[in-house]
């Protein structure tokens, strides 16, 4: 029994070492070939608000605190492999709550909760053979937030 529980802890603990949050993945990936990454702000959100003329998109962006964007431009297979291992480790310390593949494109959508029960971070990874996207949203928003955004021209 004693075996048990301690092999049983062992997985549990492998589990947590090999998740990694989405600064620790954007650090790692931005440091690949052809790797582009940007943070804004809430000040820096606020501006971009500020030339938005949809009242939806406006209160959205009041909610957001910070959006991190990261972009591999035409990745090699090394890259795209090393991408899509990365965003694998986010199931450990996220919920996915949706996968789409449409047509060569994968986009996979991870949410985080925080102790009050509203949506702290919702990660956006939309990937296809020409580039990876990596997107981060904070702040107290929905998952239906972020639809109405994309749904935006």
């Amino acid at each position: 029994m004693k075996k048990l529980l301690m092999t049983l802890a062992l997985i549990v603990a492998s589990q947590f070492a090999f998740s990694q949050t989405f600064d620790e993945v954007a650090d790692q990936l931005k440091t690949l070939p052809k790797a582009e990454y940007q943070s804004l702000g809430k000040e820096m959100l606020a501006m971009a608000a500020a030339g938005v003329t949809d009242a939806n998109a406006k209160k959205i962006f009041s909610k957001l605190t910070a959006m991190k964007l990261l972009e591999i431009k035409n990745p090699d297979k090394a890259t795209r492999a090393t991408y899509d291992q990365k965003v694998a480790s986010f199931k450990t310390l996220y919920e996915k709550v949706a996968e789409e593949n449409e047509e060569g494109q994968t986009a996979l959508v991870y949410a985080a909760k925080g102790e009050n029960g509203k949506t702290e971070c919702v990660i956006l990874s939309v990937a296809d053979a020409d580039s990876c996207e990596l997107i981060c949203f904070e702040g107290d928003i929905e998952l239906s937030d972020i639809e109405a955004l994309s749904s935006l021209k």
